[in-house]
């Protein structure tokens, strides 16, 4: 099969693992990046470029991916569905923000979504509420691990070092519109004396992050490789879902995490417990046979914090439990698979 891939490869994350895979599986791949079209020329005038691109390619694909895709208009849209109109036009969205509301609810972006043939939701409770408003192009397509650049990496006694912490936290501070709770769940850690590293960028203004969160944030990403030392050396690694309540709404970090070998100390996010063992109470016992492990609030939190860091041969279990489970059933190109069979399916 040709496939087209529209989407960012300038951050080396979900393009890359995309395209990676379909070749993996045997498909020829082209790709175009519209954000770096749009860096030399500007969000208008790059669009008749990526236009351009689009009808130059070598290939006449079966199968058009657009990866989130709002670096393109509707306009845009409607010319790379006309240029090739038998190719099965599909959009990869992870997110459940758009522009600071609910995807859901944002109905200018509707006659968008209407031009795909498949919709896919990273997240199932996105997926759900897009279906309540009529779309029956929507469907759910889980989250994935690309075991080469997630998996354990080799590591000398300088990395060991730089990278080993009690817990640690690998995200973005400042998106203070969805991830409600994460400065608060850090700032108790914080609070309780724990070893804490913070990897991610700030993006808000650094008064608004409290001066002792500052304290134990590295300013840097950890993606690739580079996560994969920090989750693989740290004792705990911290998943702090932004919307817990929304189904199956757990950060695709989570499988990357897992990948690696890290032991995830994750919000109790719905729909967890049908993909993963786990404790489904607040007062169930931490056990050698979970993928992960969940805690209910901020006094949960710290009362799995003190238990796992002092039990570390459970810990060891469900870090390789969750590792196996991963990478035998939630990689980028099982996700394809997945993917092709609704296709088929439909």
């Amino acid at each position: 099969m040709n496939v087209l891939i529209i989407g960012t490869m300038q951050n080396l994350q979900s393009g890359v693992y995309f395209k990676l895979s379909f070749e993996e599986l045997g498909h020829t791949v082209r790709v175009i990046d519209p954000r770096v079209i749009i860096g030399e020329l500007g969000i208008s005038p790059a669009q008749s470029v990526i236009i351009q691109k689009v009808k130059e390619i070598d290939i006449k694909p079966d199968l058009i991916l657009i990866l989130k895709g709002l670096e393109l208009t509707l306009t845009t849209l409607k010319e790379i569905r006309k240029t090739f109109e038998k190719a099965t036009l599909i959009n990869w969205y992870p997110d459940i923000i758009l522009y600071e509301r609910p995807i859901w609810e944002k109905e200018e972006y509707y006659e968008n979504i209407k031009l795909y043939d498949y919709f896919f939701c990273t997240l199932r409770g996105v997926a759900t509420e897009l279906k309540e408003k009529g779309f029956d192009n929507v469907y759910y397509l889980g989250g994935a691990c690309y075991p080469k650049f997630h998996g354990e990496q080799y590591m000398n006694s300088f990395q060991k070092q730089k990278y080993n912490n009690d817990v640690v936290f690998c995200g973005t501070l400042g998106f203070f519109h969805i991830h409600f709770d994460r400065i608060k769940y850090l700032q108790k850690i914080i609070e309780e004396g724990f070893d804490i590293k913070i990897w991610g960028k700030i993006i808000c203004d650094l008064k608004k992050i409290p001066p002792d969160v500052r304290h134990h944030c590295t300013g840097e990403e950890a993606i690739n490789e580079k996560g994969a030392m920090v989750y693989q050396s740290s004792e705990i690694s911290l998943g702090i879902d932004g919307m817990p309540e929304l189904d199956s709404s757990w950060s695709v970090r989570l499988y990357r995490i897992m990948c690696a070998g890290g032991l995830l100390l994750n919000t109790n996010t719905t729909g967890l417990k049908e993909f993963f063992k786990i404790n489904e109470t607040e007062d169930a016992p931490i056990t050698p046979d979970q993928d992960l492990v969940v805690f209910y609030d901020e006094n949960d939190l710290i009362k799995k914090l003190d238990f796992l860091l002092s039990h570390k041969e459970i810990c060891d279990s469900i870090r390789k439990n969750g590792q196996k489970k991963v990478i035998e059933k939630y990689k980028f190109t099982d996700m394809i698979e997945e993917l092709m069979e609704v296709i088929k399916d439909e």
